[in-house]
């Protein structure tokens, strides 16, 4: 028996049985996964899964015993390769990706109060979107990617709510009539440039037009809010940007407004599900929000096949935004 066998028996079972998806996790190939499960079931003596052709159904209650153990086997393991990571007795790294907005605007506060309190922690923040911010983390370069949107692939990783919030509008100085900005009609017909990390953020500020038979005037999007400012400082348009962009007295004649003419959004928090939270990975979360320690305690803890989505019960500070 093979530590790899059962990683790759934790890693099926936590893609749903899928081996195909597995693989790919594992940068592996299917054939090599399918081959070392039959190797391991051909060991032991009886089968793991219930299979339909090729497919595999369901785990054996035999199978559901060797699934539980293996699980116990890889979080020990990452908690013996945590041991030379652990900060209590060599400097360790914190890696984090997050997309420019979340950077530039939601981090720092954050990072100012970890720093402190960690000072033996190198710390690494990179900017990225998207598939790249997944693959850092799903390859193990970074514990933890934080984004407006919940990546649809998010196999082997655990997505958990930070908190909640709404678009607000930059205004240039000159030529725009406020009363407009009641109006979705009127507002549809300016120059809008909008900060949208992904195509899905974009469609949600079309689709607020759209559901009113409007179309918005769309000139210019980024995913970098500073783009956004510049672009609303020369005078060419209305900015829509997250209500967490700082603006204030910024001394170039920007102005502002609330509006609650678009829908909520969420800022993310991904990481591996196997990560082991040592210590200051823990206090980063905490720092972060208190509930989303508890989360992913409360989420590694369920069996591995089971529903991997975000907690039902998303906290009231989650839903809220930040007060």
């Amino acid at each position: 028996m093979k530590l790899q066998q059962l990683r790759f028996l934790v890693a099926v079972a936590d893609a749903g049985l899928n081996i195909s998806v597995a693989a790919r996790q594992l940068y592996t190939s299917q054939p090599g996964v399918s081959k070392q499960l039959r190797l391991l079931e051909d060991e032991l003596g009886f089968a793991l899964f219930e299979r339909r052709g090729r497919s595999l159904v369901r785990l054996t209650p035999d199978g559901r015993k060797v699934l539980d153990h293996a699980v116990s086997i890889m979080r020990e393991v990452q908690e013996i390769k945590g041991l030379a990571k652990d900060p209590r007795k060599n400097p360790s790294k914190l890696a984090v990706v997050a997309t420019p907005l979340q950077a530039r605007h939601a981090l720092p506060w954050v990072i100012e109060d970890f720093s402190r309190r960690q000072p033996g922690i190198s710390l690494e923040i990179r900017q990225s979107s998207g598939a790249e911010a997944i693959s850092r983390v799903t390859s193990g370069e970074a514990q933890f990617a934080i984004a407006e949107g919940k990546p649809q692939l998010t196999d082997g990783l655990l997505c958990l709510p930070w908190y909640r919030w709404r678009y607000r509008l930059l205004l240039p100085e000159n030529g725009v009539n406020r009363a407009d900005l009641k109006d979705p009609e009127a507002l549809a017909r300016y120059p809008l440039i909008v900060c949208a990390a992904d195509e899905e953020a974009l469609i949600a500020v079309r689709r607020a037009f759209q559901e009113r038979g409007l179309k918005p005037n769309i000139t210019c999007t980024s995913d970098d809010p500073d783009v956004v400012l510049a672009q609303v400082r020369m005078g060419r348009g209305i900015g829509i940007v997250p209500e967490m962009v700082q603006t204030a007295d910024d001394g170039h004649g920007v102005g502002e407004a609330q509006t609650s003419f678009f829908p909520q959004a969420t800022t993310w928090v991904l990481m591996r599900r196997d990560l082991a939270l040592l210590s200051h990975l823990r206090d980063f979360l905490t720092l972060l929000a208190p509930h989303l320690a508890t989360a992913v305690i409360e989420q590694t803890q369920r069996p591995l096949a089971a529903d991997k989505s975000v907690s039902k019960s998303v906290p009231a500070w989650a839903e809220e935004g930040r007060q």
